[in-house]
């Protein structure tokens, strides 16, 4: 990841702010269809703004990082490319850091 990449994803985790192109997830069973469901109609939501970041790991009031409780699941390019196979049409390439 490019160092000023890698600067911006510390200041959303740093200064947490929701807008339209940034959204907050607590972390997702992605081993759960529902779950995946989910995650595949955010990103479909994100893609239709013009694109946009999901940060996993922090939850709604932003005050709270609790610790990955699925830690054996891949948050990985595979993982998310497989979701947005099934779930969405067409498909399409999405960034995981």
């Amino acid at each position: 990841m490019a160092q000023q990449a890698r600067a911006e994803l510390q200041d959303l985790i740093d200064l947490p702010n929701e807008t339209l192109g940034v959204e907050y997830k607590s972390w997702l069973d992605l081993n759960q269809p529902g779950a995946r469901a989910d995650l595949a109609r955010h990103i479909a939501a994100m893609a239709n703004h013009g694109g946009g970041v999901i940060i996993f790991g922090i939850a709604d009031v932003f005050n709270s990082r609790p610790p990955n409780p699925f830690p054996d699941l891949p948050y990985n390019r595979d993982t998310i490319a497989g979701i947005l196979k099934k779930y969405l049409e067409p498909s399409f390439q999405c960034d995981v850091f």
